[in-house]
């Protein structure tokens, strides 16, 4: 067995806590984006923002977003942990593992999140068997197509969340793809529109190249 005693714990957890600070003076080592660029912030928002929407559709998220596990190594077996962007059911009955990605390209999301989630769902599924995932990838784009640039009511951001559910097949990740401007007029309807600073960086042209996520 690989892997083994997996779990979900909260990220305020002292043992995961412990393992962010130390591997923080790593990162520092190599070097991290201030955590005033605007990428990050907008990565952040666009989280807060989707995981809005995933509480007020599925009723609520687990606190416990951290998937604890030991895996085998040549010594033994080492503690070792997965942030997880939102988890849908409770620590002991997961129902879906989120991933959520802000990109300037549609695709990117798509292409980074998939593997992590991926490696997530490998290792939880050993215990939760019935656990899936869904990544969604928020595009932030100069230029949209004409269903993209049609803004979403909340219902249409609702109705691609209950797709997850009403999904029988095999597939264990599903999709979903809304471009920036959607999300944002979907959240206004709902009544938490978006930072306005933060709608001006994201259609900045300092984000045509690159974006967090």
């Amino acid at each position: 067995m690989r892997y083994r005693q997996q779990s979900l714990i909260d990220p305020q957890e002292i043992g995961y806590r412990r393992f962010c600070r130390d591997h923080k003076l790593l990162n520092q080592k190599i070097g991290t984006p201030a955590a005033t660029d605007p990428t990050v912030v907008l990565a952040a928002e666009v989280e807060l923002a989707v995981r809005y929407c995933l509480a007020t559709h599925f009723g609520s998220l687990s606190p416990h977003r951290v998937l604890s596990y030991e895996r085998r190594n040549a010594l033994g077996y080492q503690r070792c942990y997965r942030e997880l962007d939102a988890v849908v059911g409770d620590r002991c009955h997961p129902q879906f593992f989120v991933e959520i990605k802000s990109v300037t390209q549609r695709g990117r999301g798509i292409k980074a999140g998939l593997p992590q989630l991926q490696r997530s769902l490998a290792i939880a599924q050993e215990r939760w068997r019935s656990l899936r995932g869904i990544l969604i990838e928020v595009a932030w784009m100069a230029e949209l197509s004409e269903q993209e640039s049609t803004p979403l009511l909340a219902t249409d951001l609702f109705e691609d969340l209950a797709s997850c559910q009403k999904d029988e097949s095999d597939e264990r990740i599903t999709p979903i793809y809304w471009s920036g401007q959607q999300l944002a007029a979907g959240l206004a309807e709902l009544g938490m529109p978006l930072n306005p600073d933060i709608l001006g960086w994201a259609n900045a042209t300092c984000f045509s190249q690159n974006l967090a996520g």
